[in-house]
């Protein structure tokens, strides 16, 4: 009977003993945030007094919470007292799901089982928006929009590629394009299988063989029909500088197309001659992505030219320009110089061989006029200027003689586009001042009586 008292006093004592050094028999978790999709697993928590929160692991391991998935938060702790023989917990208020207390009773563990997470929502439906189909020599489309059946924020685009690599699009080319898609949240899954997901690429639909599925990433693969031309070139309106004589050719050309470009040869080559007949050839190539016609057609200056189509890209055009006449007289008819009259600064009357080459001219006198009038006793110069018309299709040159009132000229300049000569008419006639006649007659009668008075 004593030992039996012994025994139940020394419990006592021990038991008192646990009491007074503190030994934790309660652990209570707070402060961990549940799950939530696309969340981070919150690391840290809060305990009460005497418990030392050293970690706290999630199972299993995500970087964020997936839909649909049980997790369990695992709370290392410690407590400097220790912790009883008996120990309850609570994580956010609720009972833990499990409770491990190391043998030195130093440190434990409490895990919790949080409810699962929402399910996902389910994408089966995949279409591409503002994608442009391949045309010829435009650049390959590098963005595009992505709509699916939960709205155009649910998926983007992992990587966009183009098979063949061009550049820019080449013409008589299949180009195939692949999107690779991944869901932005962990809200959405994928439907289970490709076969499951309909799928449209620039109003496109896909056929089970162009949609693949790996993991969290859904490939989309299309081949588009060959590009085409960009057009057919069936007329060319060309430009030239037409022969001009003294002008050197050029090789310039102009249109208002820009559908190809060109550059135009001159035989024969060098500076434009009269009496001479020139022909341009335009050598044309076709702009990428454009074509002739095989009955294309041409003109030059407004007129129709001869055309050769070499190939589907290339062609000549040419045409031969009507020879530019020599001018070989030019007749002047001016009012002549007369004492008093008004001195004419433009011709009367101008006539060419060959005829409608120039019909004016200008006149400039020497000396100079006083008042615009012409004196007595002076010999007057003219000098002549005469335009060619531009329309004529003919030009002065060295050989074109130039008369002034049916008189040789002496021609001082000359040009395609103008001569100049110079004609000397004869003195003007004098007039007598009246009273200057009546005093020399006056001298000749005293000279009659006295010829010794009269001054020679």
């Amino acid at each position: 009977m004593k030992i039996w008292k012994i025994i139940t006093v020394l419990l006592a004592v021990l038991l008192l003993a646990g009491c007074v050094n503190g030994a934790v028999s309660t652990i209570t978790i707070t402060g961990i945030d549940t799950p939530d999709i696309d969340d981070e697993p919150d690391t840290s928590a809060n305990a009460n007094s005497g418990v030392i929160v050293s970690s706290v692991t999630w199972s299993p391991d995500h970087d964020t919470f997936d839909a649909g998935t049980e997790y369990t938060v695992k709370v290392k702790v410690t407590a400097s007292a220790g912790f009883s023989d008996t120990v309850s917990a609570t994580v956010n208020g609720k009972a833990a799901t499990k409770i491990e207390i190391n043998d030195d009773r130093k440190t434990g563990f409490v895990s919790y089982k949080f409810s699962s997470t929402e399910a996902a929502e389910v994408i089966d439906e995949i279409e591409i928006l503002d994608i442009t189909a391949p045309i010829t020599s435009a650049s390959q489309d590098k963005s595009v929009t992505v709509d699916t059946n939960e709205g155009k924020s649910v998926a983007s685009v992992d990587s966009i590629s183009w098979s063949p690599n061009d550049s820019t699009y080449l013409m008589d080319k299949a180009y195939t394009v692949t999107i690779k898609l991944k869901l932005k949240s962990n809200k959405y899954e994928w439907a289970s299988s490709s076969s499951s997901i309909d799928a449209k690429i620039g109003g496109y639909t896909l056929a089970d063989n162009q949609i693949s599925k790996s993991g969290d990433t859904v490939t989309l693969t299309y081949t588009y029909p060959k590009t085409k031309e960009l057009g057919r070139i069936s007329s060319m309106n060309l430009g030239v500088t037409a022969p001009a004589v003294g002008i050197s050719p050029t090789s310039t050309i102009t249109t208002n197309s820009n559908m190809f470009t060109g550059s135009a040869s001159w035989s024969p080559s060098g500076t434009f001659k009269p009496d001479t007949s020139y022909t341009t050839t335009i050598s044309i190539n076709a702009k990428y992505g454009y074509l002739f016609d095989t009955t294309v057609t041409a003109k030059v200056n407004g007129v129709e030219a001869y055309v050769q189509r070499i190939s589907d890209t290339q062609a000549t055009v040419s045409y031969t320009f009507a020879q530019i006449a020599s001018v070989s007289t030019v007749d002047v008819t001016v009012d002549a110089p007369a004492t008093g009259a008004v001195a004419s600064t433009k011709a009367t009357y101008v006539k060419t061989s060959p005829s409608g080459s120039a019909n004016a001219a200008t006149i400039t006198w020497s000396p100079s006029l006083i008042e615009g009038e012409f004196e007595a006793g002076v010999e007057y110069t003219s000098t002549v200027t005469i335009p060619i018309i531009s329309s004529s299709n003919t030009a002065f040159d060295k050989e074109t003689i130039v008369y002034i009132n049916g008189e040789q000229a002496e021609v001082i300049s000359v040009d395609a586009n103008s001569i100049k000569a110079t004609y000397i008419f004869p003195k003007t006639t004098f007039i007598p001042n009246p009273l200057d006649i009546i005093k020399e007659f006056y001298n000749l009668m005293l000279a009659f009586f006295n010829p010794a008075s009269y001054a020679f």
